[in-house]
Order: C-alpha cells, then sequence, then structure tokens
C-alpha cells in the first residue's frame, strides 16, 4: 500500500503537468479564434470567424480533405496489408529484403522527399510525364489541376507512408502462432483461405488503429502541399488554415479553421469508433 501511494504521489504532478499543458495550447487557440486580429490589432468577433467559414466557400476546401483522406487512408492501409499478405507465407530473407525496400522512403525527412517528388512531377523534365510518354500520352501539369494535383500529392504520402503500415501489419501477422496456419492447412484450407478467413480477423484491431491514424494524420496534412505548390483549388482545410494564419496574417481566422478541423477530426473518430462497435456486436 505505501509503495503503491508514494507511486501515486510521484505520478500526479507528472499527469497534473501533461493534462495542463496538453489543454492550454487548445484553450489559447480557441481564445484566438474569437478574434479578429493580426497580432498588432485586436477586435472580439465572438463566433464570427466560425460564422465567416459556416458562410464561406469552403466547401470544396472541406471536400478535398475528405479526398485527401480517403485516397491516403486507403492507398498507405490498402497496400500495406496487400504486400503483407503477399509474403507472410514467403521466406524469411525475402520477407525482410521487402521490408527494407518499401521502408527505405521513411527513412527520408517530409520535406525532402516532397522536394523529389515535385521533380518527378515537373511537367517538362519530371520522370512521371516521361514514363506516360512512352506510352502515347500528352505530359500532363499535375499541380495545374485540382484532380491531378490531389492524385500526385496524395500518391507521394502514400509511398512514404506505406512502408511503415507494412512493418506494423507484418508483425502483427508474425506474431500469430504458426500452429493455427498449420491446423488450416491440414483441415485442407488454402493460403489465400487462411489469409482471408484467418489473419484478416486477428489483425482487424491493428487494422483498425492504423485506419485511425491514417485518418487523422490525412486530415493533418500540409507540408506535402506547402512543398509542391498546387493549384490552390487543390489546398485542404489544413494548409488553408495555415495559409489565412502565417501567410495573411488573419490569425484569429486561421484558429478558427484548425478548431473547426478539430471537430471534424474528432467527430470523424467517434463515428468510425462506433461503427467499429456495431460491427464487433
Amino acid at each position: 500500500m505505501y509503495n503503491n501511494r508514494a507511486a501515486y504521489f510521484l505520478l500526479a504532478p507528472a499527469i497534473a503537468f501533461l493534462i495542463i499543458f496538453s489543454l492550454l495550447p487548445v484553450l489559447m487557440v480557441i481564445a484566438l479564434s474569437l478574434f479578429k486580429t493580426n497580432y498588432m490589432t485586436w477586435k472580439f468577433v465572438g463566433i464570427g470567424n466560425y460564422l465567416k467559414i459556416i458562410k464561406g466557400s469552403y466547401g470544396p476546401i472541406i471536400i478535398n480533405s475528405f479526398l485527401y483522406v480517403i485516397i491516403i487512408v486507403i492507398g498507405c492501409n490498402g497496400f500495406g496489408l496487400f504486400i503483407c499478405l503477399l509474403i507472410v507465407n514467403m521466406n524469411k530473407w525475402l520477407q525482410d529484403a521487402v521490408r527494407f525496400v518499401f521502408y527505405i522512403p521513411c527513412f527520408t525527412v517530409g520535406i525532402i522527399i516532397s522536394l523529389v517528388w515535385k521533380w518527378i512531377f515537373n511537367p517538362s523534365t519530371g520522370v512521371m510525364n516521361y514514363i506516360i510518354g512512352l506510352v502515347g500520352f500528352e505530359p500532363i501539369i499535375w499541380f495545374g489541376n485540382r484532380f491531378t494535383a490531389i492524385i500526385a500529392v496524395s500518391l507521394s504520402i502514400i509511398i512514404v507512408g506505406m512502408g511503415t503500415n507494412l512493418i506494423i501489419y507484418l508483425s502483427a501477422v508474425l506474431s500469430i502462432d504458426k500452429s493455427i496456419y498449420d491446423s488450416a492447412l491440414i483441415d485442407g484450407a488454402s493460403w489465400n483461405q487462411i489469409k482471408m478467413k484467418i489473419i484478416i480477423p486477428i489483425i482487424a484491431p491493428t487494422i483498425y488503429i492504423l485506419t485511425l491514424f491514417g485518418v487523422i494524420g490525412g486530415f493533418q496534412m500540409w507540408e506535402t502541399i506547402f512543398i509542391l505548390s498546387p493549384i490552390t483549388t487543390a489546398y485542404n482545410l489544413m494548409y488553408d488554415s495555415y495559409s489565412t494564419a502565417f501567410r495573411f496574417s488573419h490569425y484569429g481566422l486561421g484558429s478558427a479553421k484548425s478548431i473547426t478541423l478539430m471537430i471534424i477530426i474528432f467527430i470523424v473518430a467517434i463515428i468510425k469508433q462506433k461503427a467499429e462497435r456495431e460491427r464487433e456486436i
């Protein structure tokens, strides 16, 4: 009992410190969102910034945010899981080689790899247009069109994020007792049936948590858009919040957009969690 009390006595200040300094920045952003300010002049507008968001033409930007999330989550999770299931019954040396190859992009800094992708999608000297030119297609100005810009930005993120998901999925799969596979094979099941009927249900919690992290990360993505500089109609809400606050010095409106994004992420996370619980029932 004494040891427990001592542990509580030591942990309580640390927990209180973490709670305070986790909530404090959020509270400060909420407070800032109630003002029209460039840090030189201040005017209290209450929920005026939020009304401006509701009445303004932010629908396409919000749609872009969801498009980025959908493409990135499907790409990172889908391809990561597909490759994991593809190599799960292969030799260990081949598994290690595949993991290494797909994890190489994760070693690079996000800004640096974005610069590489900016060159890859360059309309005149980029590798991508050279490749599609080999099969007879005309060069594409990738970042000059909303649709192609969203695809290009998402692809650059998928290539980097897929490796991490592959490592996590493969770790979850390799932790499954091999006797389960042996029993299924003895009963006449094929490896495809084992993957679909045994492996995927067992690693379902891993799929769920990676999907949730992918959704949050997809909504919060902005540095890739900052580096690749696509057409403004391809901006998402996160980058628009940054641009509003730090490029145009509308800090109150930028803060309101950040809070709006946080609310959207929170609602999506709750909906997904509720859907997951209903599926389990």
